[in-house]
């Protein structure tokens, strides 16, 4: 059995930080990284706020390209079609990177076009494909 590191990743901007409660506090600042931000930030929806749920968004973006070495939408056109439902989720490039059926899933409900169909941290915390992966730490070390 391999042993598991003794930290723990975390990524964060405190540039443009901001505590908010889960699905309480409108935010409105537009900020970031467009290829790592929500479509609701970008604008392709018709509210001028958003909530943390952006932050599940780019956590997709993130585990999509630490799984593939791509990042997704990096063509506004492209996520604009995502978005809209002309194109769909490609979880063959998951697939092809030997992503699990229930990895893929995981992407792909981070990066649910409407934020309101998105997991929030503590679901996401609890998805069975992170409880079976090698990497994940054991309930011990948590």
């Amino acid at each position: 059995m391999r042993k598991l590191p003794d930290w723990w990743v975390k990524i964060a901007d405190f540039g443009i930080s901001k505590r908010a409660t889960e699905e309480l506090t409108a935010l409105r600042t537009l900020t970031g990284t467009p290829a790592f931000a929500a479509p609701e930030v970008l604008g392709f929806t018709q509210s001028d706020s958003y909530t943390n749920a952006v932050d599940i968004w780019s956590l997709g973006v993130i585990t999509f390209l630490i799984l593939t070495g791509k990042t997704l939408f990096k063509d506004q056109r492209r996520l604009g079609q995502y978005v809209t439902g002309s194109c769909t989720f490609p979880s063959d490039i998951l697939l092809a990177n030997e992503v699990s059926a229930q990895g893929c899933e995981f992407v792909r409900s981070l990066m649910a076009p409407k934020s309101e169909d998105r997991p929030g941290a503590e679901e996401c915390s609890q998805h069975l494909w992170l409880a079976h992966t090698e990497l994940a730490a054991p309930e011990t070390q948590r």
